[in-house]
């Protein structure tokens, strides 16, 4: 686990003000217990909390004063296959002005360079670890976390409406954008240098630029396993235990299959709700895989716990917890990313055609249909004018012209990738101080990324390629039935009745119906908000919808949950 936070003083042979740093030190971590270092050289200071997150260091100085501090794997093929070793060599890459190192990485990460009066930052070549930053006009701030931002006192926030829109209506502000007007998010492959007042904004690496192979399939699926068992290899190194998530799906099933074929001893955790696929399918493999598993059913209604808590928590429960089994007890594996990497689950065939067509206004609507995206315009105020789908299409249509592929339909998997699959994750390392959690991302490797990357787009939709990648995997991978998505290749294996179906519109509506009373509390706190975002909202439509709301009359637990996010963004602006 590591989070990182910084200033840099613009100005050439000033340095940060010790009240600055003193106010940014307080705010990397909420756990007493977990210690706060500091790395600086006067222009420049970044204080970190937690960098052994893999059990090595995540620091590097030069001896002159220069420092690289690290969240995250690098993984960087053919270096010196050394988590110290290879932050050097980026480090002394970086005071040269190459990237030669990092394009070769594969892992989830992200640093910050300090060395000859410059300030560098560097993404992993997705963007999944995140790092946040605002130019102000006389220091550049930054962090992984972005609560650390939100809550500095010198620095100044005014709400993103763009960035609020679309959070509210997708889960996540698109491109660079956050909830606010200055603070933005680096992209995927992206490198930031800050020299005096000048500053450098660039790209290492683009995804658009992989060919598509004309291998047969056979060898395609062969080329991709052999890829994934390698991603997960070197990320289990030398550890004979660990340990894992494990649903009834596959992501995370193919994740377990690929450590126990490396040879480690798996402790697999599975949080879903008892009489459903999700918990029954995880136990039934897990049996045939000999995982050490532990089920702790989540509470009806709670749609998205902080996981993260729940496995360093559950694991803390476990009686294996004290038996040295688990070399690394805070590092867990995740299938996070399978579904939209692999099984292009949001890419559907209509979508496809009409990108290819050049139909990019009708391809958006058509995802939008699919993905239940929408945003009435009724919570907000009639005279704005505001079209909240308008300005999210509008989003959408700007990252999909970043790509250019050969295939059309390849920018539009790219346009999930970069946003959709790297936004997930923002709640993890946003609170990494308070759960100790570092996550073992296979499906992110950037070598397997790029093998998906090169197999043609029409052999993947609907889960199919994936389904059948399963099967060069042990047998016990296919012996048991999955929970596969609606309108996917289906489970080829009996199911059988009996057991909820997550997917389901009566287990949907059971779900929803477990947070009455929750969205009713939170529709008063939103309504009699002092925080509220009159420039914007109405509170006027609000107050109407909560009592057709709690009369039963309509349910409008989605405005609610929109004008929250926005409420909540609101609060925290200057």
């Amino acid at each position: 686990m590591a989070i990182l936070a910084g200033i840099h003083c613009l100005l050439p042979n000033h340095s940060v003000p010790d009240a600055y740093a003193d106010e940014m030190r307080a705010l990397v971590s909420r756990d007493p217990a977990r210690s706060v270092v500091a790395y600086g050289n006067g222009q420049s200071i970044v204080f970190a909390c937690g960098l052994d997150g893999f059990g090595k260091s995540g620091v590097h100085q030069d001896g002159t004063g220069g420092f690289t501090v690290l969240a995250g794997e690098p993984l960087c093929s053919g270096l010196a296959d050394d988590y110290c070793s290879d932050l050097a060599i980026i480090h002394s890459e970086i005071a040269a002005g190459s990237t030669h190192s990092v394009k070769r990485s594969r892992g989830t990460f992200c640093l910050a360079n300090v060395q000859g009066g410059a300030l560098t930052l560097v993404a992993d070549k997705l963007g999944v670890r995140q790092m946040f930053y605002l130019i102000g006009r006389n220091h550049v701030v930054f962090s992984t976390a972005l609560r650390i931002l939100e809550n500095l006192s010198f620095v100044e926030r005014k709400l993103n409406v763009r960035g609020v829109i679309e959070q509210a209506a997708i889960g996540y502000p698109l491109g660079d954008r956050t909830p606010y007007e200055d603070i933005f998010a680096m992209r995927g492959g992206e490198v930031l240098q800050f020299r005096d007042d000048r500053h450098l904004r660039c790209r290492y690496w683009k995804w658009d630029e992989v060919a598509v192979s004309d291998l047969p399939e056979s060898e395609l699926l062969s080329s991709l396993h052999d890829t994934f068992a390698e991603a997960a290899r070197i990320r289990l190194g030398s550890d004979r235990g660990t340990i894992a998530y494990l649903s009834g799906g596959l992501d995370s099933r193919c994740a377990v299959a690929a450590i126990r074929a490396a040879g480690a001893e798996v402790h697999t955790f599975n949080f879903a709700r008892p009489g459903t696929q999700d918990l029954e399918f995880g136990r039934m493999y897990a049996d045939l895989a000999g995982t050490v598993h532990i089920e702790e059913p989540k509470e009806a209604g709670d749609a998205k716990p902080d996981y993260s808590k729940k496995i360093a928590d559950a694991w803390r429960r476990s009686p294996h917890s004290d038996s040295n089994r688990v070399e690394r007890p805070n590092v867990v594996w995740s299938g996070e990313g399978g579904s939209v990497a692999l099984g292009h689950v949001h890419l559907g065939r209509r979508i496809v055609e009409l990108v290819r067509d050049r139909r990019i206004d009708k391809a958006i609507d058509v995802y939008f249909e699919r993905e239940s995206i929408h945003l009435s315009p009724r919570i907000f105020k009639s005279g704005k004018k505001i079209d909240p789908m308008k300005i999210v299409r509008r989003g959408v249509r700007e990252e999909l012209a970043q790509f250019a592929s050969c295939d059309p339909a390849r920018n539009f998997y790219l346009f999930l990738l970069l946003n959709d699959q790297r936004r997930k994750l923002h709640e993890h390392f946003e609170n990494e101080d308070l759960h100790g959690v570092e996550f073992q991302l296979p499906f992110f490797d950037s070598d397997l990324i790029g093998t998906i990357l090169r197999i043609p787009v029409d052999l993947c939709l609907e889960h199919r390629l994936y389904v059948n990648w399963l099967y060069r995997f042990d047998e016990s991978v296919t012996s048991v039935p999955w929970q596969a998505y609606p309108g996917h290749a289906p489970c080829p294996i009996e199911v059988g009745t009996g057991l909820s179906y997550q997917w389901d519109s009566n287990y949907q509506r059971a779900e929803a119906g477990a947070l009455v009373k929750k969205v009713r509390e939170d529709a008063r706190r939103i309504i009699a908000s002092k925080a509220f975002p009159r420039r914007i909202l109405s509170r006027r439509n609000l107050r109407v919808s909560y009592a057709l709301h709690r009369a039963g009359l309509r349910d409008y637990s989605y405005l609610f949950d929109a004008a929250g996010i926005i409420e909540r963004y609101n609060r925290k602006c200057s």
